[in-house]
C-alpha cells in the first residue's frame, strides 16, 4: 500500500490544510485560487489521494509553499486550527 494513503495518528495533518485554514479559506476557496476541484482538495487533505503533479504545483503556488512543504505531515489537531477563527 502506498505510504501516503496509510492513515497515521489522528493528530497528523497535511500542511496544506493548516496553511489553508490560516488564510481562512474553505476547500472551495483553495480550489478556486489553485484551479483545482474542491473535491480533490478534500481528498488530498484527508490523504485519500495524491495530487496530480500539475495540481500540486498550483496548490503550492496558491498557498506560497514548495511542493515538498505542501504534503508535509505536521502535528496538530483540526479543532485547534478552527478555534483560532472563532471571534
Amino acid at each position: 500500500m502506498d505510504m501516503y494513503l496509510q492513515r497515521k495518528g489522528g493528530r497528523l495533518m497535511v500542511r496544506m490544510k493548516v496553511e489553508r485554514l490560516k488564510l481562512r479559506w474553505t476547500q472551495q476557496d483553495l480550489g478556486y485560487h489553485a484551479r483545482v476541484p474542491a473535491s480533490d482538495v478534500s481528498r488530498i487533505e484527508s490523504r485519500r489521494m495524491r495530487p496530480y503533479p500539475r495540481h500540486a504545483a498550483r496548490l503550492a503556488q496558491a498557498l506560497k509553499l514548495t511542493q515538498e512543504e505542501l504534503l508535509e505531515e505536521i502535528e496538530g489537531e483540526e479543532h485547534a486550527c478552527h478555534a483560532e477563527y472563532t471571534v
